[in-house]
């Protein structure tokens, strides 16, 4: 026997030795006793790191090699022998979790795995979407990326923003179990809404090094993720491109369809009256994925726009709800009224909620409501218009710099800056703003 083969054998009974080391033993009872010590030993060596470093560790990998430092005997496993779930879901929130005795991530039958995490509470009372409004066109009311309510009830998505790696995952939680917790694979999630049956979720990412742009089904009965932006290229042929311009409508319960604005990007420069408009909307089913895409000729043939009807900065919310501050402040914001206060307002939450997933939009409005007030004062004060396009320039360029908001977004915040460095009219109006 050479001293190579003897040299390999070793190894693999090293190797194995080391697995039957977290081999299960004993009852499930006893399993999740000591599994949950070994979060909170996890957790306290989290919280050790957070205070020398001044941030989360990154990933299990990075927090495993500081544990090992300090703790030579640590290993990342429950007493079921997987090994524990860490993800740093933004600069304060981070979780960990156990999959448990089924060794799988919970779904909505399922028990709630083991975990422990420091996110913050939800809102006692999270907005639900309005369906079946008579009208396709919407624009994505941006506030539900705060928390948005299932149609049951019974479960809340948000989305959770990271400033610094720019990651942009969904958490998905229980109002009546705390221990429930989800989170997408997928860390650049645009947008997103539940199905009318409250077991799935449709969202849109993009720009990810990891994942694929798309269209994303999520069956929370069985953890199913599902990507059907090929099949909507397939099926209609002028979204036969690389990358497209994507954006959520509206949700239709009855028909059991998403609605959504696809659009190719083969411009820097995005006319927000012309995206969102009949000939760019397309439809889907969630609950078939036999027959996903849904023709929208009777649409498209069509010339209206969003623009077409009010808007307001809760359409397609309920009316009434708690929901978290952020929430609660974007319902105040106006639409009409004297300029000044009008601008000062949606500048002030601008300013106070600057880190938030909802920024992006709450620049969108803002830049446009400097464009409407530029024509209104053009004729009347054109020192004052003078003033109010170079803020309104700035407010453009601030949302194009955003890597985190959609791409959608910052296209039309460079048509928005195009039509107020060129001193013209924006093509879409949606207020009623006094002089």
């Amino acid at each position: 026997m050479t001293k190579a083969y003897i040299y390999l054998i070793l190894i693999i009974m090293s190797f194995l030795w080391t697995s039957l080391a977290y081999l299960p033993l004993g009852s499930d009872a006893s399993r999740a006793r000591d599994t949950n010590v070994q979060l909170e030993n996890t957790k306290h060596h989290i919280l050790e790191f957070e205070s020398k470093y001044g941030r989360f560790p990154q990933d299990m990998g990075e927090l495993r090699a500081y544990i090992k430092s300090i703790d030579g005997s640590y290993v990342p496993y429950d007493s079921w022998g997987s090994r524990l779930k860490y993800l740093l879901v933004s600069k304060q929130w981070f979780y960990l979790k156990s999959f448990g005795a089924d060794l799988m991530e919970n779904q909505i039958a399922s028990e709630p795995d083991l975990n422990i995490d420091n996110i913050d509470p939800l809102p006692s009372e999270p907005p639900s979407l309005l369906t079946n409004q008579g009208s396709a066109l919407h624009v994505y009311p941006g506030p539900v990326l705060y928390g948005l309510k299932s149609p049951t009830n019974a479960l809340v998505a948000q989305l959770s923003v990271d400033q610094e790696s720019n990651a942009k995952r969904l958490i998905i939680r229980d109002l009546a179990d705390k221990d429930f917790l989800l989170s997408s694979f997928h860390d650049k999630v645009q947008e997103y809404y539940w199905t009318s049956t409250g077991d799935r979720l449709v969202f849109t990412a993009s720009g990810s090094y990891r994942y694929e742009d798309g269209i994303y089904i999520w069956d929370l009965n069985t953890n199913r993720i599902i990507n059907i932006i090929e099949l909507m290229k397939r099926h209609f042929a002028k979204l036969k491109s690389e990358k497209l311009y994507m954006a959520l409508s509206t949700v239709d319960s009855e028909s059991r369809r998403i609605f959504v604005f696809l659009k190719p990007m083969r411009d820097l420069m995005l006319d927000p009256s012309e995206f969102y408009s009949t000939k760019n909307l397309y439809s889907f089913r969630w609950d078939d994925t036999e027959n996903i895409p849904i023709d929208l000729e009777s649409y498209q043939t069509a010339s209206a726009t969003v623009f077409d009807k009010s808007l307001t900065p809760t359409t397609m919310l309920e009316s009434e709800f708690s929901g978290s501050q952020a929430q609660q402040a974007w319902l105040a914001l106006p639409f009409t009224g004297e300029i000044t206060g009008v601008l000062e307002k949606w500048q002030d939450y601008c300013v106070t909620y600057h880190r938030s997933p909802v920024f992006p939009y709450a620049l969108f409005w803002l830049a446009s409501l400097y464009g409407e007030s530029v024509a209104q004062l053009q004729s009347k004060n054109q020192e004052q218009a003078f003033v109010l396009r170079n803020y309104g320039i700035e407010i453009a360029q601030a949302l194009d710099d955003q890597i985190t908001a959609p791409e959608y977004l910052r296209a039309m915040a460079l048509y928005i800056k195009y039509q107020l460095q060129n001193n013209q009219r924006l093509s879409f109006s949606f207020t009623r703003l006094q002089p």
